[in-house]
């Protein structure tokens, strides 16, 4: 039974041109002649650099993230236009804690929990006025509760807890920023362990395995306080994720045969549901996914050993052809580049211009703290590398 918070991780092209010609000919005609050909050539010409055009239109996208260093935390917002991009650094402007445990994202508003001497405190960054708010100290552990994880909605801190500790009985403390007041709900009991949460328009996913090896997962009003609905999956894995027209996508899987589900986020009443096959294991509760015109683009699992866990892939629901980019042929090209080794730190996918965003540190003797950013096109192909005197550790979602 968790008692801590979680840890929430033709170009060239050679034309040969043959004309014979009768010494009769006129000088006329071997002008016009001339300049037919001229006229040819300079046409294949402006379709080659059409051609070029077309294949190096792909660029390194615009993108925000938070990084880390030995003493601080950054927020690093790229311009694809220059080339480059900009750093604020949170620790000293903000006052966030380097060695901050989670953080959340709900629209422009960050939030960064940290735990000292058994209390928690976060730190919200808007990112839109770039004020920050400081929240200290305002829920403990105790003999009598122990905190599982911590979550945010617009206006609340959101503080799911076992009460007593090691008792199954699972609970959420919602606290109201503004007014400092909170109120304790009951959950769940006979709860063996939790996946992370997710917020999304006032609800609070809270999935969870119980003593009888069943998986649930139950939808919390954050607003008024209630369980909207409660799922049950027996031995089915359940997966989730929030699609671009902010409803809920729920996976439930066991041995690649899966149903996919898409439910009304106000009344949790199904849209649509349809089943699927892919040998793929995604992992229980919120996972990194998007759905975008039929296609899912998700962390396909790796079968270990493998020099790295998962990698950036695409699913279509049309055609049930799944794409797997070859992440680790990439990593050898960086690799090479960089001339260190790498570890991936976080994934993104940028959908609307189509690109995957890895993030990555750089692992070698003398080297502390530096990273970068690989953004890779939908068929795989490197565009390009952006490397930085920090490792990047979460993608900022667009708001």
């Amino acid at each position: 039974m968790p008692h801590l918070l979680c840890i929430f991780y033709p170009k060239s092209g050679l034309f040969s041109i043959l004309c014979t010609f009768e010494k009769s000919c006129m000088k006329i005609e071997k002008f016009y002649l001339l300049a037919i050909i001229m006229a040819f050539l300079w046409g294949c010409s402006s379709d080659d650099n059409s051609i070029a055009e077309a294949e190096t239109e792909d660029s390194i996208p615009a993108f925000e993230l938070i990084g880390e260093d030995e003493s601080s935390i950054y927020r690093y917002q790229y311009d694809p236009f220059s080339e480059t991009g900009s750093t604020a650094n949170l620790s000293q402007e903000d006052n966030v804690a380097r060695n901050y445990i989670t953080l959340r994202q709900v629209n422009e508003v960050l939030s960064f929990f940290s735990l000292s001497a058994g209390s928690f405190s976060l730190v919200q960054k808007n990112l839109l006025n770039n004020s920050a708010t400081a929240v200290d100290d305002f829920i403990s552990i105790s003999p009598e509760r122990s905190i599982i994880y911590g979550a945010t909605s617009e206006t609340q801190i959101l503080m799911a807890y076992y009460s007593p500790p090691n008792s199954g009985q699972l609970g959420v403390r919602t606290l109201d920023i503004a007014s400092g007041t909170f109120v304790d709900t009951p959950l769940a009991t006979n709860v063996f362990d939790t996946s992370v949460p997710l917020y999304f328009g006032q609800r609070l996913f809270v999935s969870y395995l119980n003593n009888t090896n069943q998986y649930e997962m139950l939808v919390f009003n954050t607003a008024d306080l209630t369980i909207v609905r409660t799922f049950e999956f027996g031995d089915r894995f359940p997966s989730f994720f929030i699609n671009k027209a902010g409803n809920l996508v729920l996976f439930r899987g066991l041995s690649g045969m899966f149903s996919r589900e898409i439910y009304d986020i106000e009344i949790m009443e199904l849209i649509e549901e349809r089943t699927f096959q892919l040998d793929q294991f995604f992992s229980t509760g919120p996972i990194e996914a998007y759905l975008s015109a039929e296609k899912l683009y998700y962390q396909s699992s790796l079968v270990q050993p493998a020099p790295i866990a998962s990698t950036p892939a695409i699913y279509d629901f049309l055609t049930n052809e799944n794409t797997v980019i070859d992440l680790i042929s990439i990593l050898d090209d960086v690799r090479a580049e960089v001339g260190q080794e790498l570890v991936l730190t976080d994934f993104d996918y940028d959908v609307e211009n189509g690109v995957f965003l890895v993030g990555f540190a750089k692992s070698g003797q003398g080297i502390d703290f530096e990273g970068g950013v690989m953004a890779i096109s939908e068929n795989g192909t490197l565009i390009g590398v952006v490397e930085l005197p920090f490792v990047p550790t979460y993608f900022i979602k667009p708001y």
